[in-house]
C-alpha cells in the first residue's frame, strides 16, 4: 500500500514487521512523518497523484481485520482528494511488468 495512503495503524504494522526490527520510537517517528506527508494530497494545490496497486496489496492481512477494514475505508476516500487517482491491478491480469 503506498505510504501516502496508509492509515497510522497500517503503517505501524508494516514498520513493526521489519527485519531487523526497529525501536518503538523509530517506528512512531516514521508513522508520524508519513501521516504528515499525507496532508499534501488534501491541499487545493495538491500535485497529481496516480496510484496503481496490485490486488494482493488489498488482500494482504496487515495488522488484523480492523486495520484492514480501516485501510480499505481510507482507499475508498481517495476519489474525494483534489488530484488523486487510485487503480487496482486485478489478479486476472496475470504477470505484468508494472
Amino acid at each position: 500500500m503506498p505510504g501516502l495512503l496508509q492509515i497510522e495503524d497500517y503503517a505501524r504494522a508494516i514498520f513493526e514487521s521489519g527485519n531487523p526490527p526497529l525501536e518503538p520510537a523509530a517506528i512512531e517517528h516514521r508513522v508520524e512523518a508519513g501521516i504528515r506527508r499525507q496532508d499534501l494530497l488534501a491541499r487545493d494545490d495538491a500535485p497529481l497523484f496516480h496510484c496503481i496497486v496490485d490486488e494482493a496489496a488489498l488482500r494482504r492481512p496487515v495488522g488484523g481485520p480492523a486495520v484492514i477494514r480501516a485501510q480499505l475505508e481510507r482507499i475508498i476516500e481517495v476519489p474525494s482528494l483534489p488530484k488523486a487517482t487510485f487503480q487496482v491491478m486485478p489478479f486476472a491480469v496475470g504477470g505484468h511488468p508494472g
